[in-house]
Order: structure tokens, then C-alpha cells, then sequence
């Protein structure tokens, strides 16, 4: 298994744990009906990546499709 390892800022790293709090939140409110369970920071990530990975994998999955107009609308048409 590959180790990344990079550099956020802390204002940075404030709000994705803040956006994970939120999604564990959310997982509780909907009666633990989400794909990956109550997220801290480390799964939120990981759901992005796995998200990412998708457009290649699994190109006409719902996840890759999201990701892939994230993506074009940061210009990068893949």
C-alpha cells in the first residue's frame, strides 16, 4: 500500500474536519443509512479518493460521474 503523504493548512484542515463532523452527524441523523459510515477525517478522505478512483474503475458509476464534473469544472476535461 502506497503512504501520501502532503501539506494543508490549518484553516484548511479546520473546516475538512469540520465537513467530517458534519457528514458523521448526518450519518446519525439518517439512521446510519450512508455508504461509509460516521466519518472522521481520515474516512472522508478516503471516500474521495475511492470517489476519484471510480472515473477510471467504474467510469459510468453515479460517483465517478460526480467526480468527473467536479473535475471538468476546475477545467480538467479526462
Amino acid at each position: 500500500m502506497l503512504n501520501i503523504e502532503f501539506r494543508i493548512s490549518d484553516e484548511e484542515a479546520n473546516s475538512l474536519s469540520e465537513l467530517a463532523r458534519r457528514c458523521a452527524l448526518a450519518h446519525a441523523k439518517h439512521s446510519s443509512a450512508t455508504t461509509h459510515g460516521a466519518l472522521d477525517l481520515a474516512g472522508l478522505l478516503a471516500l474521495l479518493i475511492e470517489d476519484a478512483v471510480m472515473i477510471i474503475d467504474a467510469p459510468d458509476s453515479c460517483e465517478a460521474k460526480a467526480m468527473g464534473q467536479l473535475l471538468r469544472s476546475h477545467g480538467y476535461e479526462i
